[in-house]
């Protein structure tokens, strides 16, 4: 979706503390990466799924996100210095991106220590993904408000189609794993509930895309309202249906974690929290510079803040590298050498 220099900053921002929120701050020791697709059934698939989703695996997932990280965090601050704030863009998005899939594979990383620890017990899995569906209700929740808060005059139509097409997809996204939910479920109230609530978002869902249709057909203040009017009722029935679906009969349970595995879990958690902080607060401050690129003194202070931002979430990758290691200092190579 199509926004201003600042704007993306914002949203990047946004978007990596809801993952945190999700992710690190709520205490709940799951699973985090989604089952893989694989031809094979059975048991060669589910071998395969494991084998890709190992410790092993976002361990160096992490490891060569790392590396990136810093030369995105580098192409920022240069971008930057120069003034070309478009391009900075770019590189936030990618960068958001990237630490996106370093908390992911990091906290699914602590999860494996973590469960496989003596006192502990692992996580009962749900038939419904909760932070999946909150990733697709923040996007949903995005696209309501760039219709809010922008006018119709500058929403041309090619951004009201992908504003269109992305509330598409996340409500696809949010819809059918609650279908197919509500046939497994045993309780026949549950059921019913699961389907009336999809019925809700696609009730208006409808609502929503007809108006952004009409706004794109006739641009006009009562249209664009009109957008604005249909968004809230389309946001209240996804925060329902998250709300159902955060039950735990559906969501499953998190791993009950005694005293080794919570040490584990807790120092990789902090290791990913100092990255995400640290990318947060560097977006905070390219959306200052973004603002007023002609007050120099406002600039300068912005621009020392982002480098303080950046060696900060260096120093964060390397505080999560050395949790890595200490939750599995069993993991060497032949030659006895610490593979991370």
């Amino acid at each position: 979706m199509t926004v201003s220099g600042s704007g993306v900053s914002e949203v990047s921002a946004q978007r990596l503390q809801t993952v945190a929120e999700l992710l690190l701050l709520s205490g709940d020791c799951r699973p985090v990466l989604p089952a893989t697709n694989h031809v094979q059934d059975g048991a060669a698939a589910q071998e395969r799924e494991a084998e890709d989703n190992s410790f092993e695996k976002c361990r160096d997932t992490i490891v060569a996100g790392s590396k990136h990280l810093e030369i995105f965090m580098f192409d920022v601050q240069s971008q930057m210095s120069m003034g070309r704030f478009e391009d900075a863009c770019g590189s936030v998005e990618c960068t958001a991106n990237l630490v996106l899939k370093i908390i992911e594979h990091a906290v699914h990383a602590a999860y494996l220590a973590a469960s496989k620890a003596t006192d502990s017990d692992p996580a009962l899995p749900g038939m419904l993904d909760h932070y999946r569906m909150c990733l697709s209700r923040f996007e949903v929740l995005q696209c309501c408000n760039r219709l809010r808060s922008t006018s119709y005059c500058d929403l041309n139509a090619r951004e009201l189609l992908e504003i269109s097409g992305t509330v598409s997809h996340h409500l696809k996204l949010l819809s059918e794993p609650c279908l197919v939910a509500s046939e497994r479920v045993c309780d026949p109230f549950l059921r019913e509930q699961l389907k009336h609530a999809v019925k809700c978002i696609s009730a208006a869902a409808t609502a929503l895309i007809a108006c952004i249709r009409a706004l794109k057909e006739e641009p006009g203040e009562q249209s664009h309202q009109r957008c604005v009017l249909f968004g809230a009722p389309l946001l209240e029935s996804v925060r329902a249906l998250l709300g159902l679906a955060s039950e735990m009969h559906l969501s499953g349970t998190p791993a009950v974690l005694g005293t080794q595995g919570r040490t584990v879990h807790t120092a990789v958690l902090g290791g990913a929290m100092s990255v995400v902080s640290s990318c947060v607060l560097m977006f905070q401050s390219m959306q200052e510079v973004a603002r007023r690129p002609g007050d120099r003194e406002q600039t300068t202070k912005a621009q020392g803040r982002l480098q303080c931002a950046a060696r900060a979430a260096v120093e964060g990758c390397a505080m999560l590298l050395q949790a890595l290691r200490d939750a599995m200092p069993s993991r060497f190579d032949t030659n006895g050498i610490n593979l991370l």
